[in-house]
């Protein structure tokens, strides 16, 4: 009797597959103990614990604290001119030259609408 490959190929899956996954085991332990309830449909109930110290169970303790340290951010009361007291002159310098031609360019939109339009009714005129 002569095996062909489409055998071989189903026998050795069979042979690497695991027998059950995990949610397929507490599937069949809750049907094994008569459970007809639904498995997601079950209450979490916190415990006093906060969240972060559960989520971070597995880790050591010098991890934990550093991640606690990044996650957990303390608000922080700024005045506006406190967002430029690292700038230098030359950066103030650049903001103020950056604000005054962009306070220039949104003025000039508009004439340069009424510009070209007088340009097209010249061309027109011209035209005749």
């Amino acid at each position: 009797m002569a095996v062909t490959s489409i055998e071989k190929a189903s026998t050795a899956a069979e042979t690497t597959a695991p027998t059950s996954s995990y949610p397929e085991k507490i599937i069949a332990e809750n049907l094994s103990q008569g459970s007809l309830r639904r498995l997601d449909s079950q209450i979490a109930v916190a415990d006093s614990k906060s969240e972060s110290d559960d989520d971070l169970s597995y880790l050591p303790e010098n991890e934990r604290e550093i991640i606690r340290r990044q996650i957990d951010i303390p608000d922080i009361n700024l005045k506006f001119s406190g967002l430029y007291r690292f700038a230098t002159v030359n950066d103030l310098l650049l903001i103020a030259i950056g604000s005054f031609c962009s306070i220039v360019g949104g003025a000039l939109l508009p004439f340069m609408t009424i510009l070209y339009g007088l340009v097209v009714s010249a061309a027109l005129i011209a035209g005749q």
